[in-house]
Parts: structure tokens; C-alpha cells; sequence
């Protein structure tokens, strides 16, 4: 993501956190301090000026975890959480997904993936990221997060971690390297 993404992306919404990879860490530093937003930043890494999704994670032990519970709601409809779309034509849009949109996509059968490997290259500011992080969460399945497609770096993926799932549109990019 780019600067002028990140900043047009923060005149769409005023999130309340932010969570971002180390990749795209800076350029949201840079956004919000020139638009001088106080959002709490949550990094899928390390970075002194964020707050690390691990370190969230550590302070909780198995039974706290075990015992947790969510907040009932008193309108599923409400929005959750507002993804991005790709930006494929044009700057990315807002996309709001409601608490219920996410609840079904946690129960959609042709996402179920229990104790199997997924490889996917989405950014986490996309829809498809995010989608795929959360059906993967829910479903328990493993996740390989690769920073860019590369053809033979993900043969040897696929290969090493017994991939069962990849993004159709890198099946076609496989399909098509085979050709050549």
C-alpha cells in the first residue's frame, strides 16, 4: 500500500484500530500522522510504534482464553468491520460487513478447510484477506501468507506444506506458466 492509498483509505473511515503487516506499518505511521488520527495500530509482526498482535495474544493463558466470551448483540446487522476492496479499477472502496455477514462466512461450507494448508498472497487490507484470514481462524486450518506470487516459490510451497487450497486466479497464473 502506498501513501495515497493509505491517506484516501483514512478519509473513508475513521477506524477505531488499525491492523496492519509489518510491510504496510510505515505507510500507516506516515497516514495517520499526516492526518493527525489517533487510531490504536495493531502490526501482524514487530514495530516499535505499533502494538504487536502476538504480544495481544501472549497476555492471555489457555484458560482465559477457553473461558472467553463475546459481547451479545443487541442488532447483528450492525456493521463489524469496514474491509477495502483491491483497488483493481480505481482507488479502493469501503466494503461495511455486518457481524452477521461474518458469522456465515464463518459457517459457509465451501470455505470449511479443518486441518488442512491454505496459501493465498491477499493483502490484508483487501476483502479477499481478509475474508480468507477469518474463515481460516474460525475453521481452524493452517495458513501460509506469501508477500507476492511467484511461480516456483509457490511450487515448492505447495509442495513442502501439502497445499490443498489456492486462490483460483494463481491456479490460472500456474496454468499458464506450465504452457510456456
Amino acid at each position: 500500500m502506498d501513501l495515497k492509498t493509505a491517506l484516501h483509505v483514512l478519509e473513508l473511515t475513521t477506524p477505531k484500530i488499525i491492523f496492519c503487516s509489518e510491510k504496510a506499518i510505515d505507510v500507516i505511521l506516515d497516514a495517520t500522522k499526516e492526518k493527525n488520527y489517533n487510531a490504536k495500530i495493531v502490526v501482524f509482526g514487530k514495530h516499535a510504534s505499533a502494538v504487536s498482535f502476538s504480544d495481544i495474544l501472549k497476555n492471555f493463558n489457555n484458560e482465559e482464553v477457553e473461558n472467553f466470551r463475546y459481547v451479545e448483540l443487541n442488532d447483528i446487522q450492525k456493521t463489524a468491520v469496514i474491509m477495502h476492496s483491491s483497488g483493481t479499477t480505481g482507488m479502493p472502496k469501503g466494503v461495511a460487513s455486518s457481524n452477521f455477514s461474518i458469522i456465515i462466512l464463518g459457517q459457509d461450507e465451501n470455505l470449511r478447510r479443518e486441518n488442512s494448508t491454505s496459501l493465498w498472497f491477499s493483502s490484508l487490507y483487501w476483502l479477499t484477506g481478509i475474508m480468507m484470514n477469518f474463515s481460516s481462524i474460525v475453521n481452524g486450518s493452517k495458513v501460509i501468507l506469501y508477500p507476492e506470487f511467484d511461480e516456483q516459490m509457490t511450487c515448492r510451497l505447495i509442495e513442502k506444506f501439502k497445499v490443498i487450497f489456492l486462490c483460483y486466479i494463481y491456479i490460472n497464473f500456474l496454468a499458464n506458466c506450465l504452457k510456456n
